[in-house]
């Protein structure tokens, strides 16, 4: 857009000076017209307009000639790994599919909308498909992938006390006990292994039955090495993600037994509460200090509230008409 306008800028440029000519007298007319301001504005439009085209039809080749490096490249390893490729038109990205290790992979290029929502970033991606899955959703996100995934129903955050956690990465989950039990030192080392890689947007969901782990990159990945190391190093992350046998059953476990500490510690203040509110109300209705002191507040153990006080001097009472 910009080189179209600098273009028609161009152009009536060309028609200034063609006119600021036909106007000049025939005498010393190259020498006055070198001297004039149209021919020094033409100099300066034309070389700006030189200098963006040039830049953008350089920007155009450069990434025509990346494309055609990632394909060849992921068409080769395609070939190599026996999975499925798919090249697309000129302009489109290529795409594998296949089984790496046991592990469904994929590899593609992603358009991701910026903070604006009026540009496009392409990233390139790859997700591998976990076989098991967690028995409450789950979310691991980090740098633009939490703005990505914020709109998921998954009200509890949960934070994990390990080293080399950033503050930026989130955890979000239905069950902050499934969470803590699942994030294992050694699942948290290999997550946080894939988040050193350079610019890299990590997220490892579990959502709607399925698990997937996927990282994004903002280079675009045209060397075989490079991507097969990465597509490796994925592979065996998945494998340290997966539950192990049994794993399932001592997670809920473990999220029932949080949830029920933390119901107990409400109920516990419950009581607490109500029984500094009961003393209130005894010294409001003028009872002694002495008489206050004899109150006993029992707590009633399946509804978690105390009973209504009773004081020594009638319990004597009713035990005396009892023994009548």
């Amino acid at each position: 857009m910009l080189s179209l306008l600098l273009y028609r800028r161009f152009v009536f440029l060309c028609e200034h000076i063609f006119w600021t000519w036909r106007s000049i007298p025939r005498k010393n007319k190259g020498l006055a017209f070198f001297f004039s301001e149209a021919w020094r504005l033409s100099l300066f439009y034309v070389f700006l307009w030189g200098a963006i085209s040039s830049f953008l039809i350089g920007f155009w080749l450069w990434s025509i000639y990346v494309l055609y490096r990632q394909k060849v490249t992921w068409r080769a390893y395609a070939q190599s790994r026996k999975m499925r490729y798919e090249g697309g038109g000129f302009y489109d990205s290529p795409r594998i599919s296949g089984k790496i290790g046991g592990y469904k992979v994929e590899a593609f290029t992603a358009d991701h909308s910026e903070f604006d929502a009026r540009t496009q970033r392409r990233l390139s991606s790859v997700e591998v498909s976990l076989k098991t899955v967690m028995p409450s959703e789950m979310l691991v996100a980090t740098g633009g992938m939490v703005a990505v995934l914020k709109d998921l129903p998954l009200q509890q955050e949960y934070k994990p006390e390990f080293t080399g956690w950033d503050d930026s990465y989130v955890v979000r989950t239905q069950e902050e006990g499934a969470a803590m039990a699942y994030l294992t030192d050694e699942r948290m080392q290999a997550l946080l292994t894939l988040t050193k890689i350079k610019k890299a947007w990590l997220v490892l969901i579990f959502y709607g039955g399925q698990g997937l782990l996927r990282l994004d990159l903002p280079d675009p990945v045209v060397e075989p090495k490079r991507l097969d190391i990465l597509l490796k190093k994925m592979v065996e992350v998945a494998g340290i993600l997966e539950l192990g046998k049994g794993e399932e059953i001592s997670i809920i476990r473990k999220s029932r037994e949080i949830r029920d500490g933390q119901s107990k510690i409400h109920i516990d203040e419950d009581d607490e509460s109500f029984a500094q509110g009961l003393e209130l109300e005894l010294e409001d209705d003028g009872v002694g200090e002495g008489a206050a002191a004899d109150v006993e507040v029992v707590p009633d153990e399946k509804a978690g509230k105390g009973k209504k006080p009773a004081s020594s001097a009638s319990a004597s009472k009713s035990t005396s008409k009892s023994s009548k």
